[in-house]
């Protein structure tokens, strides 16, 4: 890589210190080369080794990066380094380097399913992560609590700590990582994928009643004296009978 950027003065610092911390604001003229020039050089860090999202505000800006990118490294676009802009989209399974728009990135969310017949909180109740709202309470499905994270009003519409909170949240919670929420008038809930949800500090350890065991509990005794026989398949695993 070319030293011919100004970044390129403060690069070594900055890479330096994001070894040792986990975030840093880096403020520099347009074309100072920001979006070209720290991304790949994050490649050759050993702490960098999952994907790297860089965020353009128009679909020229992003694929102009994303080539000017490619184009350094010697490489087509799509290889290592690519973009995702709306309606096009390069970039494979061994892309390192994502262009995005704000478009694309600013209506990602995630409908958090959360298996407890506890109370959690009203509907439409602000959930918080942090202090501050990443999305909120919305309709429970049979057997199940559900919250809405993210989205574009809280990713982009408040404030500057409430984007970087509800961004940060989101991606530890793809990352199957635990993130503490906090509902508005509720409870406080440590969710993480594959792992019971911590609800006020207790571990969910009540079985939840499932569609199969309502329909075989509740539904099919109602049909005794009506027919001849009930049938009731749960989940294609297994057939309970109850004959008339």
């Amino acid at each position: 890589m070319t030293s011919t950027l100004p970044i390129h003065v403060v690069l070594p610092d900055l890479l330096r210190h994001l070894r040792d911390a986990p975030n840093a604001v880096l403020v520099a003229p347009p074309g100072a080369g920001k979006t070209t020039a720290v991304a790949p050089a994050l490649l050759d860090e050993p702490w960098c080794s999952g994907e790297i999202l860089l965020l353009s505000p128009r679909r020229l800006a992003a694929r102009a990066a994303a080539e000017r990118m490619a184009a350094t490294a010697g490489e087509n676009v799509g290889q290592t380094f690519g973009y995702a802009t709306r309606m096009d989209t390069k970039r494979s399974a061994a892309t390192r380097v994502t262009v995005v728009t704000e478009g694309i990135f600013s209506y990602c969310g995630v409908k958090v399913k959360i298996d407890t017949d506890r109370y959690l909180g009203p509907e439409q109740a602000a959930v918080r992560v942090k202090g501050e709202a990443v999305g909120h309470v919305t309709t429970a499905e049979y057997g199940s609590q559900m919250l809405s994270l993210g989205g574009v009003h809280h990713l982009t519409g408040g404030s500057k700590k409430e984007g970087v909170t509800t961004c940060d949240a989101l991606l530890a919670l793809c990352n199957r990582e635990a993130v503490e929420l906090s509902i508005d008038g509720g409870s406080t809930v440590v969710v993480q994928a594959d792992k019971p949800p911590i609800v006020n500090g207790v571990v969910e350890v009540r079985m939840r009643v499932g569609c199969g065991s309502a329909a075989i509990g509740m539904f099919a005794p109602q049909w005794h004296g009506h027919v001849d026989e009930v049938i009731v398949v749960d989940g294609g695993n297994s057939i309970a009978e109850e004959r008339g």
